[in-house]
């Protein structure tokens, strides 16, 4: 009788093995793609994209079967028929069945394909042998955002060049800005990006340091999203890398009673804060100045030989030094030797 007992306990396991055996072989598997060969695997997809979808079940393998995908924001579904691939049904090599649709933004041919819009999600729901344990995967989507707008490129101090852009409407879908450069307007090599800046705001800036002086350089930028598709370019933007900040013209070097001295300079870049300071030459200061000069702005400054409190100096030589410090720090300086005659 005990022997009886322990033959029935093993029975039951070995029931107990091969029904949680069975029941787990019959669960069904998706993996979704982005290509027919099945070889990139996706969750995310944009406007218009193909959906490739492979499931995978170790007891069916004759049954007509379809995938139920449904966008869950709008609550609309589709039917997508799948086609068995007639693998063998042992346990080894299980029986595989592919389909495929395309999410779409417009109307057409809504039996086919699933109406999505960016941000959306759908799920795919597969049960090929209706026993309840289906299979679910979820997609979303993400659709190419619109290029970026208003690039605008400027020289500025170091002899390096400033990039400015304004964030693509919408940019929901944008992970990163791709920024390309040229020699030649047109882009003759706007392949590969020179740099990535990645999303984060309404506006944006990048400085270009890697320039040779005196060399015009040709941008565009374009959005790429979570799906690693790029928008279309933005408008072209030209700078020339230039090394002076401040360039400075003396009309002379002289104050006469009669001829003050004249100075015309203007600063490359962005918009700079000008210091003018006059020397005597025991390194005391007789005049000083400061105003703000606008990008590539001629700026005229004169001295009529007075001191701060309107004294005239006397007769000699002077020293004047003109700085020039931009927005982000960088300072040039100008010095010249000057006289005051009466």
């Amino acid at each position: 009788m005990y022997k009886f007992y322990i033959f029935l306990v093993a029975v039951l396991m070995l029931v107990l093995i091969v029904f949680s055996s069975y029941a787990l072989a019959s669960s069904d598997y998706i993996w979704v793609y982005k290509d027919k060969n099945y070889t990139t695997q996706a969750t995310a997809f944009d406007d218009g994209d193909t959906v490739y979808i492979k499931v995978t079940d170790y007891v069916t393998s004759t049954i007509s079967a379809t995938a139920t995908v449904t966008n869950i924001s709008i609550e609309y579904s589709i039917e997508v028929p799948l086609t068995n691939s007639e693998t063998p049904t042992i346990s080894e090599d299980p029986t595989l069945y592919f389909g495929e649709f395309k999410i779409q933004s417009s109307w057409e041919n809504l039996q086919e394909n699933l109406r999505m819009f960016s941000g959306q999600t759908a799920t795919i729901t597969v049960d090929l042998d209706g026993l309840g344990d289906a299979a679910t995967a979820q997609i979303v989507a993400l659709y190419t955002p619109p290029p970026p707008t208003n690039l605008k490129a400027k020289s500025i101090a170091g002899g390096r060049i400033k990039l400015s852009w304004d964030a693509s409407s919408p940019q929901d879908t944008v992970e990163k800005y791709n920024i390309y450069r040229g020699t030649t307007p047109g882009g003759e090599d706007y392949t590969n990006p020179i740099h990535e800046v990645l999303a984060s705001g309404s506006s944006y800036e990048w400085i270009d340091s890697d320039v040779e002086m005196g060399r015009t350089y040709y941008y565009t930028v374009k959005a790429e999203d979570r799906t690693g598709d790029e928008s279309e370019a933005s408008g072209e933007a030209s700078a020339k890398a230039k090394k002076k900040l401040l360039v400075c013209d003396f009309k002379s070097k002289v104050v006469r009673s009669d001829s003050p001295l004249k100075v015309v300079f203007y600063v490359s870049g962005e918009s700079s804060r000008i210091s003018i300071k006059v020397f005597n030459l025991n390194g005391e200061i007789v005049k000083e100045d400061h105003l703000l000069a606008s990008s590539e702005e001629e700026v005229e400054w004169s001295w009529n030989g007075k001191n701060m409190f309107e004294q005239k100096v006397n007769n000699g030589v002077y020293i004047l030094l003109i700085e020039a410090t931009d927005p982000y720090g960088e300072k040039e300086v100008e010095k010249k030797i000057i006289g005051v005659l009466f």
